[in-house]
C-alpha cells in the first residue's frame, strides 16, 4: 500500500461511513453516496493501475473524503476538502500528505484547473466515469421510472440526454487511462440507447 499509510486509510473508512451516515446529502432515493464512492475508488484504482502512477495512499483518501460534505449554498467538494483537512490534521498526518489528500478532494470538481497533479486527475476522472456505460442507463431508467411522468420513451429521451452529458466529459477527461476506460463506457451506453429507440419503433403502430 503506498507510502504506509494503512492504520490512517482504515480509520478514515470508520470516518467517512459515520460521516454518510450522519450527514446524508439529498438525492434521488435509489442513489448511495457511499457506494457511489466506493465505485469511484475502484476506478480510481483502474486508471492508476493503467497510468503506472500515481500515490496509491493519497488517492485512496481523498476518494474516500471527496462527497462526504453538504452544505446548503456550498459547493460540496469545498466542503468535503474542509472535512477532510480537518481530520487528517486532528490524526496527526503530514503536511504534504495533507495538501495532496485535501487537493485531489477539493478540486475533484474544478476540472477547468491547470496544471494539478496526477493524483487530482485520477480522482477527477474516477468520478467521472461512474454512472456511465450500463450503470448510466440503469440510471436513467430509475429516474424515469420515478419521474411524474414514468413511460419508456421519456427513458430514451433522457438517454439521450444524459448519453451527450457523459459524451462531452471526453474533452474533460485528464489521463490516457481515463480516456480509453469512458470510450468502452460511452460504447456499452450507446448500444443500449440504439437497441431501446429500435424496440421502441418496432412497436410502434
Amino acid at each position: 500500500m503506498g507510502s504506509g499509510n494503512r492504520e490512517l486509510i482504515d480509520r478514515a473508512w470508520t470516518e467517512v461511513g459515520r460521516l454518510f451516515t450522519d450527514h446524508p446529502r439529498p438525492t434521488q432515493p435509489f442513489r448511495n453516496r457511499f457506494q457511489h464512492t466506493l465505485r469511484v475508488l475502484r476506478w480510481a484504482q483502474r486508471i492508476r493501475d493503467l497510468q503506472g502512477e500515481g500515490d496509491p495512499d493519497v488517492i485512496t483518501l481523498a476518494v474516500l473524503f471527496h462527497d462526504v460534505g453538504w452544505e446548503e449554498g456550498a459547493p460540496h467538494e469545498e466542503v468535503s476538502g474542509a472535512i477532510a483537512r480537518r481530520w487528517l490534521s486532528e490524526q496527526g498526518a503530514g503536511t504534504a500528505l495533507v495538501k495532496a489528500v485535501v487537493d485531489a478532494a477539493a478540486n475533484h470538481n474544478q476540472r477547468h484547473l491547470s496544471p494539478v497533479s496526477i493524483e487530482e486527475q485520477i480522482v477527477m476522472d474516477a468520478d467521472l466515469l461512474d454512472e456511465t456505460g450500463a450503470l448510466g442507463f440503469a440510471f436513467d431508467a430509475m429516474s424515469a421510472a420515478t419521474s411524474p411522468d414514468p413511460g419508456y420513451p421519456q427513458l430514451l429521451e433522457r438517454s439521450r440526454q444524459h448519453y451527450q452529458r457523459v459524451a462531452q466529459d471526453l474533452q474533460r477527461i485528464r489521463t490516457a487511462a481515463g480516456r480509453q476506460l469512458l470510450e468502452a463506457r460511452l460504447a456499452v451506453y450507446r448500444s443500449c440507447l440504439e437497441e431501446l429507440g429500435h424496440e421502441l419503433e418496432a412497436a410502434a403502430p
